[in-house]
This record gives C-alpha cells, structure tokens and sequence, in this order.
C-alpha cells in the first residue's frame, strides 16, 4: 500500500475540528478520493453510525454483532472488501478503518466520566498511533500530533 495516499493531515484536522462525526466522515472520505481517485469510493457502503445513539452496554458485550455492535457500519464495508487483493482496497481499508475508529473514540471520551486528568491516542496496533484529546485540570483539548 503507498502510505503517501492516505490523507493523514484531513483524517487528524476532521477528527480534532470537525464536531458533527457524520460530516468529519464524508469529509475524509472526500479528501481520501482526491488522493486516490483510482479507487471507486463509492464501492464501499460504509454508514457511519453516531456513537452518541448508541448505550453503552455495547461495550461490556463483546460478543454481540449486529444492531448492537458499536461499529456496525463497518460491516457492509468488510463484506464487500473480504478476499479482495486490490492494494487499492488495502488503502480504502486502512482509511476507514483509521478514521472511523477515531471517531467512535473521540465521542466516546467526550461523553466519558472519567476520574483524573488523561491523555489518549488511536490508531493500529502496530504503531501507527495519532494524538486524540486530553484532560487536565478538568479542562478537554484535542491535540495534533504537531503539539
């Protein structure tokens, strides 16, 4: 996959800035067809579902899929990318993926009550790590990874 393709900059701008999830969503997807323009976007019904319309039980039922899994519009986009060697899909994967579950994060700790100051990243497992939002003194700040 060319790593140069992913729009990293809007995915961090979107995340950090753009308060309505649906829209930063759109938005990246935008920026991503720019970089990208081979790959036909609009292959991939992804439908972002706002984690603020979801209960928090679905978090403590990792075993359920569906209507109540946390990021269920990510799975029309799996079916359809499933067993595909397209390393254009790869790229489609990776900025999704990223960026969806940026959001779902960023929502859940602005919503989240929890004790202390902290400071959060997000990203994969294997190291590519971005920068999210932190709380100090009672006070939230998205940060970049430029701070």
């Amino acid at each position: 996959m060319d790593f140069e393709l992913v729009p990293f900059k809007e995915i961090q701008d979107e995340i950090t800035l753009q308060t309505n999830p649906r829209l930063a969503f759109r938005n990246i997807l935008q920026a991503a067809r720019k970089n990208c323009p081979a790959l036909d976007w609009d292959q991939f019904p992804v439908d972002f579902i706002d984690p603020a319309i979801i209960s928090s039980d679905c978090a403590f039922a990792c075993d359920a899929y569906g209507a109540n899994h946390l990021i269920q519009g990510l799975y029309s986009f799996f079916a359809n990318f499933s067993g595909s060697d397209d390393e254009n899909k790869y790229l489609a994967e990776y900025v999704i993926f990223l960026s969806y579950s940026g959001l779902v994060l960023r929502e859940a700790l602005l919503k989240a009550v929890i004790e202390g100051d902290f400071i959060s990243c997000w990203g994969f497992h294997d190291g590519d790590l971005f920068l999210l939002l932190n709380r100090i003194a009672g006070r939230v700040s998205f940060l970049s990874d430029k701070e």
